[in-house]
């Protein structure tokens, strides 16, 4: 009797601990998604193509596991990358490049 009653509590368990993943799965989703439209809002805006990917960089350092969020592009010889736009996330002390 006793084992029937550990294994219904643990079947129990179990069955609250997936429902509490798929409570946050769903939320998670409802950020992204939330997320994607902000940024679609963004880009079909009239600002300039390096302030909208700025601006959308704010967007995904809140949505992403990342303390940096750097866009570059080719430097003008070619060779290496320049710094258009960065998003950090709060304390993180990045100082960008001169």
């Amino acid at each position: 009797m006793a084992e029937l009653f550990v294994g219904y509590a643990t079947s129990t368990r179990q069955i609250a601990v997936e429902a509490a993943h798929r409570r946050d799965d769903r939320a998670r989703y409802a950020e992204i998604l939330e997320a994607m439209q902000h940024i679609a809002e963004i880009m079909s805006g009239r600002d300039s193509f390096v302030e909208k990917c700025s601006l959308v960089l704010d967007v995904l350092i809140d949505l992403v596991p990342a303390d940096l969020l750097t866009l570059r592009r080719p430097g003008p010889d070619g060779n290496g990358m320049e710094l258009v736009s960065y998003a950090s996330s709060p304390g993180f002390g990045y100082v960008p490049p001169e």
